[in-house]
């Protein structure tokens, strides 16, 4: 708790490039890490367990397997399974796929969650206490500039919803989101206003709009990249990259 340096280690010791790494952490306290790497000459993820020490406890292994680039992972973890949202171009367009692993990084469901004209990138996931996962991501099916969009996906790993969530003119993109308490807390980076200002909304597990979305920032300066976290007291945090100074 003090900031100090505990472990500082090399997870990865292969030669070929690495990029996006996501880390979860467990009840047990061990670490989940997946990423997008290059060493079979093709981007794909993998992953890797590290124990509290530490030390490695599942190997770094390949997740995914197909032609095209598999890229910006993001990744949630309950008591008893990993989730993983990921934007493939395995069907010749870029697409938003969920993957649901064990706690040892055994896949158990891997599946495509999009499936429009446009692609769709950058996903974020979050989990309910249900398990059920809700994936938000910039989509640029209805034209040039891209919107947000958030799609559900039950414990069978079936899409429940796909939703759009912004339509304003001007680019909404870099969603991140944080679900506590059966609410849905999305952020993300938008052109609206002339430059880069960062926009929250609220949203239920059927994804309603509660309450009004809201401008968080107010600069001349972009802001940009939010990242949304919440914490036991269902109060959701804001942090994002500011250009005022």
């Amino acid at each position: 708790a003090s900031g100090n340096v505990v472990i500082d280690r090399r997870v990865i010791t292969d030669a070929a490039i690495t990029d996006s790494p996501q880390v979860v952490v467990d009840s047990q306290n061990n670490a989940h890490i997946i990423w997008s790497d290059f060493r079979n000459n093709n981007w794909e993820l993998y992953y890797e367990k590290i124990a509290p020490d530490g030390t490695t406890v599942v190997n770094d292994h390949r997740l995914t397997n197909a032609p095209g680039t598999t890229a910006t992972p993001s990744v949630a973890v309950d008591a008893a399974n990993l989730y993983v949202a990921y934007e493939d171009n395995r069907d010749f367009d870029r697409e938003i796929y969920y993957m649901k692993l064990d706690l040892n990084g055994n896949v158990l469901v891997d599946m495509r969650v999009t499936n429009a004209r446009g692609r769709s990138e950058l996903p974020s996931i979050g989990i309910d206490s249900a398990a059920n996962a809700y994936i938000v991501y910039s989509d640029y099916r209805d034209g040039n500039a891209p919107q947000v969009y958030l799609a559900k996906v039950n414990t069978q790993g079936s899409v429940v919803f796909e939703r759009q969530l912004t339509s304003a003119f001007g680019w909404s993109v870099q969603a991140s989101l944080a679900v506590l308490a059966n609410n849905i807390h999305v952020v993300w980076q938008d052109h609206r206003d002339g430059n880069a200002e960062i926009y929250y909304q609220k949203r239920d597990v059927d994804g309603n709009l509660i309450g009004t979305e809201r401008r968080l920032t107010n600069n001349p300066a972009n802001s940009a990249g939010p990242i949304a976290v919440v914490n036991g007291a269902s109060a959701a945090h804001v942090l994002w990259q500011d250009f005022r100074d």
